[in-house]
């Protein structure tokens, strides 16, 4: 004897497009029939904002209820519903990417790096990467973090007052010019300085 016995369809498959289906919290949702990546889209259209669609797995589909004789979206809108889910997720699919590719750089990274360290290459492997990053369009490979000893040549300019005795501003002029380096600093800080610049001379290995 053969069994000719078929599964019934899910109820959900007789729901016409538009109609209005509620979730057992009372929430109301627009079924649209289409399915993104083989899940089924539901949508409210008053809310586009976070969380405007849901897309369900069949059977999660359990928890919803259609509400006869009830529509909230025409074939229009919810064409139109369904394309901007589409759109929405494959902009978090290639975020997504963006995010694993970026992850996988800097994990490659870091490999050449603790093999340039267990090699003991010198710095010309910082030379090499450099090199390389010239040849990339967006992204950049990172050289080992040392310690370097920087010799540098700060200027700085200073105004300060003294006081002198003199007969005249001439004289005074003279004797300031005499004046020694204690008389001259003792009421000077570096925060007055101005015209601040530098220069590097020399570079080293700490």
């Amino acid at each position: 004897m053969t069994d000719t016995t078929t599964e019934a369809a899910p109820v959900w498959t007789t729901w016409p497009t538009g109609a209005a289906i509620e979730q057992t919290d009372a929430n109301t949702w627009v079924w649209t029939g289409k399915r993104i990546g083989g899940k089924y889209l539901i949508a409210r259209p008053e809310q586009l904002t976070d969380g405007w669609y849901r897309l369900l797995e069949p059977d999660q589909l359990t928890d919803y209820t259609r509400l006869p004789n009830r529509y909230v979206a025409d074939e229009n809108v919810v064409h139109w519903l369904w394309r901007a889910a589409q759109i929405d997720v494959q902009r978090l699919q290639e975020r997504n990417a963006n995010q694993a590719i970026s992850s996988d750089w800097n994990t490659l990274n870091e490999h050449l790096n603790e093999y340039a360290d267990e090699e003991s290459l010198c710095s010309s492997f910082e030379k090499k990467l450099d090199e390389w990053n010239g040849t990339f369009g967006f992204m950049s490979l990172t050289g080992r973090n040392k310690e370097y000893e920087v010799e540098m040549t700060v200027h700085m300019t200073f105004t300060t007052t003294v006081l002198v005795e003199a007969t005249s501003p001439d004289e005074a002029s003279t004797k300031a010019d005499d004046l020694d380096w204690d008389d001259v600093t003792q009421n000077i800080s570096l925060c007055d300085a101005g015209d601040v610049t530098w220069e590097v001379d020399d570079v080293s290995d700490a």
